[in-house]
């Protein structure tokens, strides 16, 4: 048991996150930071926008996608989408499991920010995930 208050306590020294659940909810919000997630455990980033590519991990073998990505959109004129096509409203949605003790970087990035309009500069989602046992 001191062993393992003693790994959460330099988990939660060293990395601006921890998440000794084993479960983390990463979003746009989380840009730049760095997490340390459990072995098994899963990491799930939702990006709110459907221009967004779908996330992916630097070392799969560390952070391996579980599946592909989803994609969701309320539909024109609900769930606080506009009426008009174009907008990207909507989540893309990827989850990933730790597989092994290691670090990986989840990255994604937009160049479109509406139907026609390109995003200046591009836009880049990246958060480094330390897997620990």
């Amino acid at each position: 048991m001191h062993r393992r208050a003693v790994i959460i306590l330099l988990c939660f020294v060293f990395f601006p996150a921890c998440s000794p659940s084993g479960s983390l909810a990463l979003s746009e919000r989380n840009n730049t930071s760095s997490y340390t997630v459990k072995l098994g455990g899963r990491v799930t980033v939702t990006l709110h926008n459907t221009y967004w590519a779908s996330p992916s991990s630097s070392e799969s073998d560390v952070l391996a996608p579980e599946g592909d990505a989803t994609s969701s959109s309320p539909g024109f004129g609900t769930g606080g989408c506009p009426s008009i096509p174009g907008t990207g409203c909507g989540t893309v949605t990827r989850t990933f499991i730790a597989k092994k003790a290691g670090g990986a970087t989840i990255t994604s990035t937009r160049k479109v920010c509406g139907e026609a309009l390109a995003c200046s500069p591009p836009q880049r989602f990246s958060v480094v995930v330390q897997v620990v046992s």
